[in-house]
């Protein structure tokens, strides 16, 4: 009995030495990036959802106003604490009165009474110590641990994308802090929140501020400054 005649259309033809797979490209590594330049997840990493980075920027918010709340009141009562606000709310405060002072002697160039200015400089060096103090633990936090009280409690930290097994460093964490603060000096309410509001429309949930310094909020995995064995 002779054997059916063997079809060459459907025998695959060897693949000659040398050559590359014309079919299929060779697969792209996760850490890579993008066609389009977006870099991708470190991989190993979950993204952190807005919802959950939401609930961390609140729960250091509350923290930095209550220690804020405490000094101003202390250096010059619910008048000032309130002025304060309205001045961080809105950005706009009354010269006449503002918590109890008025400066607009100042803002003429007049001298005012001796005791008047050592309560306003006691008032600017609370105000400022706040400041200092909040920004040195907001920086520092992040560049050392990657992390916040806020963000720890809730399991999240703070990456570089080129490196995420480091800590992020001070220079990426002082960008990260300086892109809403440089929004925030447009006169108009809410313009700090700005980068923030960027997470819910970007892919990766990155905010103007992390694209800044490279960096993205993930889900804690290992602890900074110790690459997995």
């Amino acid at each position: 009995m002779t054997e059916p005649p063997v079809r060459r259309d459907l025998v695959a033809a060897p693949a000659r030495p040398g050559t590359a797979p014309e079919r299929w490209p060779a697969p792209v590594p996760p850490h890579h990036p993008r066609p389009d330049g977006d870099p991708e997840v470190p991989p190993g990493f979950v993204v952190a959802s807005p919802g959950r980075r939401l609930g961390a920027w609140l729960l250091d918010g509350a923290g930095g106003w209550a220690a804020a709340t405490a000094a101003l009141w202390w250096a010059g009562g619910v008048d000032l604490v309130r002025a304060f606000a309205r001045l961080a709310l809105s950005k706009s405060a009354p010269a006449g009165n503002f918590g109890g002072f008025d400066l607009r002697p100042l803002l003429h160039g007049q001298p005012i009474p001796a005791s008047e200015a050592a309560r306003l400089l006691l008032v600017a060096g609370t105000a400022l110590a706040v400041t200092a103090a909040w920004v040195a633990y907001k920086v520092g936090a992040t560049a050392r641990f990657g992390a916040t009280a806020g963000k720890a409690l809730l399991g999240l930290r703070v990456v570089r994308v080129a490196d995420p097994d480091s800590p992020p460093g001070l220079a990426a964490a002082l960008t990260r802090w300086a892109v809403p603060q440089g929004s925030g000096l447009i006169p108009l309410p809410g313009t700090g929140l700005a980068p923030y509001l960027w997470v819910w429309r970007d892919p990766a949930h990155r905010g103007l501020h992390d694209r800044a310094a490279g960096t993205v909020v993930v889900l804690g995995r290992s602890r900074p400054g110790r690459r997995p064995a």
